[in-house]
């Protein structure tokens, strides 16, 4: 009885640490897509470094989270980032306390492009809020 009683609780306490273990994994990045043209609106194709931040502002302020991706390739104006990938540890999560955020891309040399662009959540983060008990603001 007390064999049946011990591995029982050794599968209960593997199946909490496992929950645990892939609560942990869940990447702290952001997968970003954009259109780069040059003045006259053609499209770049070009191997270029970008500086990505994240504001609580839309304009002016200081950045609550920045990271340089020195190599993205932009190829007939499209371009794709995993924000967050080459900063050893993501994108801090408290950042997205914050109900409104906006994103600056700064290409090369230039000053940060304007306007920033407003990050905004997809469908199955907000119905993963309010099962965490958030409430959305609706």
């Amino acid at each position: 009885m007390k064999t049946k009683q011990l591995v029982g609780r050794t599968v209960l306490l593997a199946m909490v640490l496992s929950v645990t273990v892939l609560r942990a994994q869940i990447p702290n990045l952001i997968n970003y897509q954009g259109r780069l043209t040059n003045p006259t609106g053609a499209p770049v194709t070009n191997t270029l470094s970008m500086v990505f931040s994240i504001y609580s502002t839309a304009a002016g302020g200081t950045a609550l989270w920045q990271e340089t991706q020195p190599n993205v390739t932009v190829t007939n104006g499209v371009f794709n980032v995993l924000l967050g990938s080459t900063t050893p540890a993501g994108i801090p999560s408290n950042i997205f306390n914050n109900s409104v955020l906006y994103l600056g891309i700064k290409i090369g040399t230039d000053p940060e492009m304007a306007p920033r662009f407003r990050l905004t959540s997809v469908a199955y983060a907000i119905r993963a809020s309010e099962a965490d008990g958030v409430p959305t603001g609706r």
